[in-house]
Parts: C-alpha cells; structure tokens; sequence
C-alpha cells in the first residue's frame, strides 16, 4: 500500500481503529518491577518524611503493562498497610489499548519479576499457570485509563492534583514541541514541591524552568519549584527555548548508561570465574558489568569494578559507569588519567564531552567530543551530538553538516558499537532522525 492510500485510510470512517492499531504496534513494551528501584525508595522517603499529610496522589504516566503503578502500589502497602487504600490513590494512563489490558490483567512472567525478592513474589503476587498474578488488593489500589499524552486537554489535569508523577522514558520518543506541552501539564498537576520521576537518560533541559533537580540515590529527580504557578497556565505551546531534539539528547545519558567502548571488550558470555584464567576472569568481570548497565544498577556495577586501576580497559569502562551514575568529577579524574596515560583516548574524550556537559560547559564539551571524533574519524555520535549543540546555539549550518555527517557515518556503523553508545536507539532510527532533523534545518540537500 502507498503511504498515500494509507493516510487517507487513517482519515477515512475506520481511522481510528487503524490507528489504535498502529499504536500498539508502535509502542514500547519493555519495563519491570522495581525498575530504578532507587526512585521507590525515594518516594517511599516522601511518605516517610511528611507522616501529617491523609493522602498522596501518585500519576503512572505512560504506564505500558503495569509494572510501574503496580510496584507504587507495593510500596504503598508495605509502608501503609491494610490503610493503604486510604492513603494512597494511583492513577495509571497509556495510549496502548492493549497494554492497558494487560495491565489490568495482572499476570507477569519471571522477567518482568528479575528484580523482585523470592520472598516478595510470595507476599505481593499469587502463582499461577503462566506466570505471576498481582494480589487483588494491590490491583484495587491502582485505576488504568487510556489517554495519549500528546492530545491532552487541559481539562484533564486538575491544578495541583498530584504530588507525584511518573512518566519515564516516555518524552524520549515525544517531538520537542509535544514534550514541552507535555512538560507544561506536569508542571499544572504538580502540586508546588510535587516531584517528577524521568527515566535515567531523560532530561528537562530546554523543556521547562519550573523544575529543580534534586538527589535520589545514584540520580536525581524533578522537583515542582514552590514559585512555579506563575507560569503553569502559561499556554503549552508558548515555549520560547529551541533546544533542538531534546528527547534525543537522551541517547547522551543512555550512552553513560551502556558506555563499556573499546575497554567493554566482547560482551559474550565468559566461563565461570573458579574456571578461567586472569585474562578470562577479567572478561567475565566486563561482561557482569555491562550486564549490570543494562540492568541500570550503576552503584553494583562500579563496584563490580573496583578502583580499575591496573587495567586501562576496566578504567574506561568504570569512566562511564561513573559518569551514569551522575558521579561526574569522579568519572573526569578516571577520564584525565586515561589522557595522560595515552590510552582509550576516544572513549575518555567522548565521556568527558558527556561530563562537560553535565557541568554546563558547552565549549569544553565541543573540544572533548572533536577529540573524540578525531580519534575515530568512523564514530558516529560525536558529529550527532555536535550537531544537536550546535542547533541548540543557533548555528543552522554547522548543525546541518554534523547531523548529515552523522547520518552518513551511522550507515557504515559497526552493529556492536551502535549497541553499545546508541542507548534504546537502532540505526535506522538514529539515520531516520538525523536525515528528518537536518532537514527541518533547510538548505540545499
């Protein structure tokens, strides 16, 4: 079918069942209970912290299979018993029609259970033919509804209505016109001091001003500013920053995330540690490591590590489990002595760039991530990341000639390293966004 046939059939009487359609197929299904188990404990710290107030409002945007409002729920039951229902109220939207479903089903396989305890598997879900059943009393405390965050209304999010919101690795995939009007409608249901959980490789920068960020275990989170009503009815289109592609600065963080480089090695499976040699044994260490990114344990996997310090492999590797983990200066002394010893020079340049830019200094970042470039004239991320910058700052033209560059090297890209620096991203969609972004930029193709 032509794609022109094809939009008037999403046009025509039947376009809204052709199009739930596409979104279920389109959509991200992966995610787990417990996942960044590190933002539960801090809402459980919220609870803990503000034992006066009768009730928390708790948002699970973008909810895919349940996963995420469910282990809310869990949280809340263990911190509020048998008054948890009183306690705590859990919404949970999708777009999906069929991940709602499953959602409400309840039912889980082993996977999607890796990071729960054996014996919180037997308090919280009940065993079955299949899989695992979430308990009905934690089913009743969460309430699903299908609803597409990028064609909200306003009506839909009452002023201050929650204290705290979920949408995780969901504004990645949001264009930045869509993600900012997104970010407006968290910033109005927020209640002041509310609390925004984004994924690790998600960032509000020139999304909104109204967030502060604020520590939560190996990361940090997104605080509601007290002064923020200001500009919360301010229309959602209105926003005046051109950040450029920002949900696709994400593959920066989820670069940190997977960054094991040339020091990664092979990820294949090595032989247990008890039967291997020093050279094998280092290996399985690597692997264990990588695995551990993955699993976006990065506290567990900078110790897996150690201080890395014989081996200029482990030492780039732990350079970027550092900087995952938001451990920047750490990341920048392991990255300056990798420098000084003349060795990993491109991965240490490329994690500086990220360390740099945590920091705000673009212009440093720029020198790292030319370095990085021309330590391997085949890399693909640095000119993506340059050209990201340099849209950001205005310059249309050198923005233009970095993401077409980019574009042209991600074609000839080895698979491994697409996989190991491109986050979530594959290389027909990393090509599909720097062509699409380069010409929104204009000029001469």
């Amino acid at each position: 079918m032509r794609p022109d046939d094809y939009l008037r059939r999403l046009e025509g009487p039947s376009g809204a069942d052709l199009a739930r359609d596409v979104v279920d197929d389109l959509v991200v299904p992966e995610s787990a209970f417990f996942r960044y188990r590190d933002h539960f404990l801090g809402l459980d710290r919220m609870w803990v912290e503000r034992p006066e107030k009768p009730r928390w409002n708790v948002l699970s945007a973008g909810c895919a299979g349940g996963e995420e409002p469910y282990t809310v729920a869990i949280v809340a039951a263990a911190r509020f018993g048998d008054a948890a229902p009183r306690r705590v109220d859990v919404r949970a939207v999708d777009v999906s029609p069929r991940r709602l479903a499953h959602a409400r089903a309840g039912m889980y396989g082993a996977w999607a259970l890796r990071d729960v305890a054996a014996t919180d598997r037997a308090r919280w879900f009940r065993r079955e033919a299949g899989g695992w059943t979430v308990r009905p009393e934690l089913r009743a405390l969460v309430k699903f509804e299908e609803r597409n965050l990028a064609a909200e209304t306003a009506a839909a999010w009452p002023d201050g209505a929650f204290d705290a919101i979920f949408c995780r690795n969901v504004l990645m995939y949001l264009t930045p016109e869509i993600a900012r009007a997104a970010t407006a409608r968290f910033e109005r249901a927020l209640a002041p001091g509310g609390v925004l959980f984004l994924g690790h490789a998600e960032t509000l920068r020139g999304l909104s001003e109204a967030f502060e960020a604020v520590p939560c275990g190996d990361g940090f989170v997104y605080r509601r500013r007290a002064d923020a009503a200001s500009s919360a009815g301010a229309s959602e289109a209105a926003a005046t920053v051109d950040a450029g592609p920002a949900w696709i600065e994400a593959i920066a963080a989820a670069t940190r995330r997977v960054c094991a480089a040339a020091g990664a090695g092979s990820a294949a499976p090595a032989p247990p540690a008890a039967a291997a040699g020093p050279h094998r044994n280092a290996r399985a260490r690597r692997a264990l490591v990588i695995n551990l990114l993955r699993a976006e344990r990065f506290a567990e996997a900078a110790e897996a590590l150690g201080s890395a310090e014989n081996d200029p492999g482990d030492a780039a590797l732990r350079a970027a489990v550092l900087a995952q983990a938001g451990r920047f200066a750490e990341a920048e002394v392991a990255c300056r002595a990798l420098l000084a010893a003349g060795r990993r020079t491109t991965t240490a340049h490329y994690v500086l760039a990220l360390c740099r830019e945590a920091a705000g200094d673009d212009a440093d970042a720029r020198r790292h991530l030319a370095a990085a470039a021309e330590g391997d004239a085949a890399f693909a991320l640095p000119p993506l990341r340059r050209g990201l910058a340099a849209r950001r700052e205005g310059d249309r033209e050198t923005a233009r000639r970095e993401l077409r560059r980019a574009g042209a090297l991600l074609a000839c890209e080895r698979p491994r390293r697409l996989a190991l620096f491109g986050g979530a991203f594959g290389r027909e969609a990393l090509a599909a966004l720097c062509r699409s972004e380069a010409s929104a930029l204009g000029g001469e193709e």
